[in-house]
């Protein structure tokens, strides 16, 4: 039976499976056939997708043929595994789907609009195992997280993300996390009954990546920092070997690795530090928009200034502000980028029991130690400031201004030192111009008026 989805034989039958669709509306018998043999076979499922709808009916040009793509997306959905739902939300499909949901007028409109209803249905329904659940949701967000919503004019991400558990989410987030960490189970075994269980070695941990940063906007606060610190950690990190032996025979006690990141990231490694370092730079993005847009609320309140009107462009960056983060109203984004730093700065010092995977030389590590000195000194004029205790005046206020950047580079150099070293080196001697008070005008001496005597 297995034998029946691989892939050469199902590219052997894709032309005959394809003609099928000369029955519509209705579904041909032999895709139930098909259908309930391959979701009794590991990964026929995704092969049977992949190769007869994915590059078969949705690249055809005809109407009835991705119709019938829509309707067996809708029967697999409710009979695959969770782990295979990434699969099925294929770029073809989802290209199609919002193609026709966009305009009113499109041929396919009303059979989009039925396969994303049908998404939605089965996704709300009470019997949808949790696991299932959020791997449509973060298979939706894959393009970002708002676009499907702004294209589709729907709001189906944000209706099924309001119907989960903030609780429910957190806990998810940590046992994927423990997932991506441990190293693969041996490939002749599969983890039946476990969330990806059906899916071999790395797959299955980039899996459980994807499906734990699809749960950010549900996440609290904290859950945000702790997936933050974890992504940083795998991202650039690794176990220093020689600071374990120094602590050989003294009481163990958990690093920051184990700290950060559950534990240390077991091997095979291919392409996982990549996929954590580009996912943390897209997070912390969306907390800048969201910190900036919960500033921007704050600032408009006391204001009595009438606003200004909104052309079409103002309106759609105030919509994507607006949007950057669902739960924003309800709990005050935190400073994602500042836990992001500070947690580079103890992964950096000496004894923590963590160095980076790309090792940078000592002349980068200066430079990067004058980068985090600057940032101490506008931190504490921002405090001051904050306190009454310095004068605001424009360089001060310049200087603290400065922070942001200044801790973003920090989280930066360690994906790229080569690139980033240059144009961090002259910052720090900046923000000590900015800082320096200004020296006090001397006065100019002017020569005594000779009078006649003098003369």
């Amino acid at each position: 039976r297995a034998a029946v989805f691989q892939r050469d034989r199902v590219e052997t039958v894709r032309d005959a499976l394809m003609e099928s669709s000369y029955v519509h509306p209705r579904v041909h018998g032999v895709w139930d056939g098909l259908i309930k043999r391959a979701v009794e076979v590991p990964g026929a499922v995704e092969t049977l997708w992949d190769v007869a709808c994915e590059h078969g009916l949705f690249t055809s040009g005809s109407h009835q043929r991705r119709y019938l793509g829509f309707r067996l997306f809708s029967t697999l959905l409710p009979l695959c595994e969770p782990e295979t739902v990434p699969s099925l939300f294929s770029h073809g499909f989802i290209r199609c789907l919002l193609n026709n949901l966009n305009k009113d007028d499109n041929y396919l409109h009303a059979a989009a609009e039925e396969c994303l209803d049908s998404v939605v249905a089965y996704c709300k329904a009470k019997d949808t195992p949790q696991q299932k659940r959020l791997s449509v949701i973060a298979a939706l967000q894959r393009l970002g997280p708002n676009r499907f919503d702004k294209v589709s004019k729907r709001n189906a991400v944000r209706e099924l993300i309001g119907g989960l558990s903030v609780d429910d989410a957190s806990g998810y987030m940590r046992e994927l996390m423990g997932i991506f960490v441990h190293a693969p189970a041996d490939g002749a075994k599969r983890a039946e009954g476990a969330p990806g269980g059906e899916l071999f070695g790395n797959k299955r941990r980039l899996w459980a990546l994807e499906q734990a940063t699809g749960l950010w906007p549900k996440l609290p606060a904290a859950s945000q920092a702790t997936l933050v610190k974890f992504l940083v950690t795998h991202a650039f990190y690794q176990s220093d070997p020689d600071a374990a032996a120094s602590k050989k025979g003294k009481k163990k006690s958990a690093g920051p690795i184990e700290d950060a990141g559950v534990a240390p990231l077991a091997e095979p490694l291919d392409g996982l530090r990549e996929a954590c370092a580009v996912r943390v730079s897209s997070l912390l993005e969306r907390n800048l928009k969201a910190q900036r847009a919960s500033s921007a609320g704050k600032d408009d309140k006391p204001a009595e200034t009438k606003p200004a009107k909104k052309g079409k462009k103002g309106k759609k960056a105030a919509d994507e502000e607006t949007e950057a983060e669902p739960d924003a109203a309800k709990e005050a984004p935190a400073d994602l980028l500042s836990v992001a730093a500070d947690l580079c700065r103890a992964m950096d010092a000496k004894g923590s029991g963590a160095r980076l995977v790309d090792d940078m030389p000592r002349e980068c590590a200066d430079v990067r130690g004058s980068l985090f000195a600057a940032l101490d000194k506008v931190a504490g004029l921002a405090e001051k400031i904050g306190k009454g205790g310095a004068s605001a005046d424009a360089s001060v206020a310049a200087a603290s201004a400065v922070a942001p950047l200044l801790r973003v580079l920090s989280v930066l150099q360690l994906g790229d030192w080569r690139e980033f070293t240059p144009a961090i080196e002259d910052l720090p001697r900046c923000v000590d111009d900015l800082v320096k008070a200004p020296e006090p005008k001397k006065g100019k001496k002017t020569p005594a008026k000779k009078g006649k005597k003098g003369k």
